[in-house]
């Protein structure tokens, strides 16, 4: 009788025991996907830094780019306004300005 309830106890021991190894096994093989997973996830990630780094000197280019036509589209407006301003101011004040330009360099010319 107590070899039977021994043998009962070993029989139940070695199920559990099996139990626990089964369990291992898919806690291993899930361990196992969760980290190729984390892998490809890092990959990604790396991946995605690359493309932003070159996005991030990309947009600064286009940023230093975008400063200079600023700059160009005032100076030639700015320009445009003086020449506009003088020839209003030679048409309304000075209508002889030419003449008297060619006249003081050719008497500076013979100094």
């Amino acid at each position: 009788m107590n070899s039977d309830k021994l043998t009962h106890h070993l029989t139940e021991a070695r199920s559990l025991a099996s139990q626990a190894d089964e369990g291992f096994t898919n806690v291993s093989g899930t361990v196992s996907k969760t980290s190729e997973n984390l892998h490809k996830i890092d990959d990604q990630y790396r991946f995605q830094k690359q493309s932003l780094q070159k996005s991030t000197l990309f947009i600064q280019s286009l940023k230093k780019q975008h400063q200079m036509n600023i700059i160009q589209v005032y100076g030639a407006f700015f320009f445009l306004v003086m020449v506009v301003v003088f020839i209003i101011m030679r048409r309304l004040f000075y209508r002889n300005f030419y003449n008297d330009l060619l006249t003081y360099l050719s008497t500076s010319s013979d100094l």
